[in-house]
């Protein structure tokens, strides 16, 4: 993937190509994944004109092929006329947002009940189960099982994204928040805003 990374740094270095409007202060062009790969680029024609002639000069150096029946491209705020004249550049379906990974759907928004339920196969949940949650998570020796505190893990995990941020540590995650959301702004004194992603909502709340 390196090689596709050199090759897509020097594509975004010529004026035709345009970058999708929340990457281009992070010169952002793709995330790659264990075993997919998310491009992003506006919705016009020379940019992905230019991003389909990578991905042959890739192929023809590394000899992988992308095959266009698992791929799927995603649109927000392109019109029909340019929609179809991408779907015919690219040959590849038009996908529907949010796409899922591993089965969860990616989303700023926060996730339903629902959404979880391929981790539990198919159980039922009918009601909350009548238990004494804090006795339960007690260590075995004060007379608990010591099961896992989940509600206070995850003010723990709140609270280290929050440190993350506020010492800007140098992870893809934390530059983009710091680029699009904080834009120079001290986070102790940021006040949430509609636009944000509910986990940075949760994440001003600590």
């Amino acid at each position: 993937m390196e090689h596709l990374n050199r090759l897509l740094h020097k594509m975004q270095l010529y004026p035709d190509f345009k970058h999708h409007h929340r990457c281009k202060d992070l010169q952002l062009t793709n995330i790659a994944f264990a075993d997919d790969v998310l491009m992003f680029f506006r919705g016009d024609t020379r940019s992905v004109g230019m991003m389909l002639k990578v991905l042959l000069e890739f192929s023809s150096s590394i000899g992988l092929v992308v095959n266009p029946k698992k791929c799927r491209v995603y649109f927000g705020g392109v019109d029909a006329d340019t929609r179809l004249r991408i779907r015919d550049m690219t040959t590849f379906q038009e996908g529907e947002l949010p796409f899922k990974y591993l089965g969860f759907p990616m989303t700023s928004r926060r996730l339903e009940i629902h959404h979880y339920m391929p981790l539990i196969g198919g159980a039922t949940i009918k009601r909350k189960s009548p238990v004494a949650w804090h006795n339960v998570c007690k260590p075995r020796k004060f007379g608990g099982l010591n099961v896992l505190d989940l509600q206070t893990w995850n003010v723990i995990t709140m609270m280290k994204l929050l440190w993350n941020i506020s010492s800007k540590k140098d992870n893809l995650w934390v530059r983009w928040i710091n680029s699009y959301y904080m834009k120079g702004q001290d986070i102790m004194q940021m006040v949430e805003k509609e636009q944000h992603s509910w986990i940075f909502k949760v994440i001003l709340r600590q």
